[in-house]
């Protein structure tokens, strides 16, 4: 076991396969995180049906007078005709303004038409906006847009909250992962699942639009937070080479919380009532909270090294249980003593090696700053590979957000649209597994990008009246990118040390969320040169593919415990671009020394 204790793998890491790589205590860990991040990915698509824009039309006082008096033997069509209104006016958001006591009104009226339509063979009627709306009400019964009247001048509400929610995202992604790295994984974690309960159900009793977007900007603070938590919490507590399989499992948990969404929709079809099913379950977080450890990685930095060794004398004992999975090493096995207490090799060597760290620990407190964020940048290969995935968790997030914009927009049913959209990314997930694992971190992330460059770029190109090809290519560019998400998950909680891993990540995902809140803006593109935003995404993403050969492959390699390591780590291991590029620098050095020996 002595030859494990060298540079390459630190002391935590062979506890971890001593505690058993893959037992009982994994299964566990599995279960009792899955309703945590399903619950994570059914909060972060709520918006697509409690912000639902339904059909509507404006709701007219005369509508009973134009099928009384005027004789009509039908009902006015779902909206008003278009007869005499302007191209800049919606027929949904302005009515025609004339006297309907008297029968003169019905000379506006073709009522021999099948549809109804306002006859321009006599004086034109003022026109002027609707103040009230009837709404479709047979996909959501009621929607922030139906309950607050958000209709016609309002019709951006949806996006307006969207944007709040992801801005206060943004917030959490920067501040929780500073937080987990100071004070706790799990304590980390409790504070998001009570923040994410209090704001929810506040959220769904809201009693005014402005009151929503205030608790939604706050739920979202609190909701997001509780995954990159969670998954520097498992990967911190799996050895290196199972790390890729249990963080796919929490990407397709999420995914799962995205069908979880269409279904709970569909059985309410309130948003107040959604809004609510999605937040009580996350009273379940204070159980968790005592049930599940601190990351015995976490608490080994922190210099609390005999809590990090009850952590892995509980993994062992959990895993003694069960014959499955056990490491192949044989676990020497210590009786209790008399304070009840195990006692075995890795914690006497964990204590041996804590002692020899706190003799100088007071001179290193004096002379070296506490890592934090700052170590991001500070260091010079961190600072490059950092701007490397500063940029692609930004373009992923914009171009996944992007794609799956427009796959809202497919028509047809959006409850069957969103769960089988849900179910695509959820099978893209799983094939993550088995080839992160083979082709490695690195060149899974690349090729998913570049493909999903690819297939935008010919969404771009594609005639609009090729429905079904457009559709297709869409929904395997939207497939990749939703692979890229999960692999660079697993890439950067491997690149980054144990000091700076969480903030690390809550960056990352703070870029992200820009991504989110920019996605819609270039869509919106699309609506002055059609089809330019997809081709701006194409750019990103092949962009961000290229670049991400900058960084070194963390695929089968053991957890960083210091900044120092991981500063070395990635010196030791330059990305194939990075050495091409300074391949291509030493060839220009020696021309140019030459050329100044022929002056000479």
């Amino acid at each position: 076991m002595s030859a494990m204790r060298g540079k390459d793998r630190s002391s935590i890491e062979v506890a971890l396969e001593e505690a058993g790589d893959c037992g009982l205590f994994h299964v566990w860990l599995v279960i009792m995180t899955a309703l945590p991040f399903i619950m994570v990915g059914a909060n972060m698509g709520a918006a697509i049906f409690e912000t639902m824009m339904p059909k509507f039309y404006c709701d007219v006082d005369y509508t009973p007078w134009l099928e009384e008096t005027c004789n009509m033997s039908q009902p006015i069509s779902s909206r008003l005709p278009a007869g005499l209104l302007t191209s800049k006016q919606k027929t949904e958001c302005y009515k025609y303004n004339f006297n309907p006591n008297t029968t003169t009104g019905c000379m506006y009226w073709n009522t021999t038409s099948a549809n109804f339509s306002v006859t321009n063979q006599h004086s034109n009627p003022d026109v002027q906006a609707c103040d009230s709306w009837i709404y479709d009400r047979s996909l959501m019964r009621k929607t922030i847009v139906t309950e607050f009247s958000l209709a016609c001048g309002n019709s951006m509400a949806g996006y307006i909250s969207q944007t709040t929610f992801m801005f206060g995202v943004l917030v959490g992604a920067i501040t929780l992962g500073w937080i987990a790295d100071r004070y706790g994984r799990r304590n980390t974690f409790l504070f998001c699942g009570v923040g994410t309960l209090i704001t929810g159900v506040a959220t769904a009793f809201s009693p005014t639009y402005i009151w929503y977007l205030v608790l939604r900007c706050i739920n979202g603070y609190f909701v997001y937070g509780n995954f990159p938590i969670l998954f520097i919490l498992v990967s911190e507590l799996v050895v290196a080479r199972h790390r890729a399989t249990f963080a796919q499992f929490m990407e397709v948990f999420f995914a799962v919380g995205l069908m979880l969404l269409s279904l709970l929709a569909y059985c309410t079809r309130e948003w107040r009532s959604l809004h609510l099913a999605l937040s009580i379950p996350c009273v379940i977080t204070v159980i968790l909270w005592w049930l599940l450890p601190e990351s015995p990685r976490w608490l080994n930095a922190n210099n609390m090294h005999v809590e990090a060794e009850n952590v892995i004398n509980r993994m062992r004992n959990v895993n003694a249980m069960s014959s499955q999975c056990r490491n192949s090493k044989e676990v020497v096995t210590i009786p209790l003593d008399d304070k009840g207490l195990e006692q075995e090799t890795t914690s006497k060597r964990l204590t041996e090696e804590a002692t020899e760290n706190e003799a100088g620990a007071e001179e290193e407190k004096e002379n070296t700053e506490a890592p934090g964020p700052m170590d991001m940048i500070r260091n010079k290969n961190i600072r490059l590979v950092s701007l490397v995935f500063f940029y692609q968790w930004f373009v992923i997030s914009c171009v996944y957000y992007g794609l799956t914009l427009n796959a809202a927009e497919l028509g047809g049913d959006p409850f069957i649209n969103l769960f089988l959209n849900a179910l695509g990314e959820s099978i893209s997930v799983l094939l993550v597994i088995p080839l992160v694992n083979r082709a490695g971190r690195r060149l899974c992330g690349v090729t998913s990008e570049i493909v999903a460059g690819i297939f935008c770029f010919l969404v771009s190109k594609i005639p609009p009246d090729i429905t079904w090809l457009l559709i297709g290519c869409s929904l395997i560019g939207k497939f990749a990118i939703a692979m890229a998400f999960s692999v660079t998950y697993i890439h950067v909680g491997e690149m980054y040390p144990t000091p700076i891993r969480s903030v690390a990540t809550g960056t990352c995902s703070a870029f992200a969320r820009v991504g989110g809140i920019a996605s819609p803006l270039i869509a919106m593109v699309g609506l002055v040169v059609p089809n330019l935003s997809y081709a701006i995404f194409a750019i990103l993403a092949i962009t961000s593919g290229l670049l991400l050969l900058l960084v070194p492959e963390t695929n089968k390699q053991p957890m960083k415990e210091t900044v120092e390591e991981g500063e070395a780590f990635i010196t030791n291991n330059p990305g194939p671009l990075l050495i091409f590029l300074r391949s291509c620098g030493k060839k220009k050095a020696p021309k140019k020394a030459t050329n100044d020996n022929a002056l000479l």
